[in-house]
């Protein structure tokens, strides 16, 4: 019966869908080297989208969501007119940062990041956009609606 019941629960954890709803990096001109200038996210451009969690440091506690899931979401925020764009945490090797997708991901789950930019994180000084922030709500309302 124990080995029925964990069958039963790998299955619902590796057929389920999970957002790790969290904020990330905006672009820092004043920082401009610890960013990818052709992967970073902006403020005021919407929701950000990270189709990979692998904070700044590589492969290394790292994970991917699968194409197919990242097609879901970027399917559901076109249809429901959310403004939204890609990013990464930092520049590759920069380091910084961590989510909770890579530990999500290892039971199964499709996993993406999504969230509003922060220009100044962690700082006594942060910055966000009110427009990013209401894509963000769109985004899970949506999600959750679907």
């Amino acid at each position: 019966m124990f080995t029925e019941q964990k069958f039963q629960a790998d299955d619902l954890l590796e057929n389920a869908q999970a957002i790790s709803a969290d904020v990330t990096t905006a672009f820092d001109p004043n920082f401009p080297e610890k960013f990818d200038e052709t992967n970073h996210a902006d403020l005021g451009k919407g929701v950000v989208v990270e189709k990979n969690g692998a904070a700044g440091s590589g492969k290394f506690r790292a994970n991917e969501a699968r194409a197919e899931y990242a097609h879901v979401i970027r399917t559901l925020l076109d249809q429901n007119h959310i403004a939204w764009q890609t990013g990464a945490l930092a520049k590759l090797g920069v380091g910084g940062g961590g989510t909770i997708s890579p530990f999500l991901s290892r039971y199964g789950l499709d996993c993406i990041d999504a969230g509003p930019a922060l220009l100044g994180m962690h700082s006594p000084f942060e910055l966000s956009s009110k427009f990013d922030l209401m894509s963000t709500t769109g985004l899970y309302q949506a999600f959750f609606a679907s």
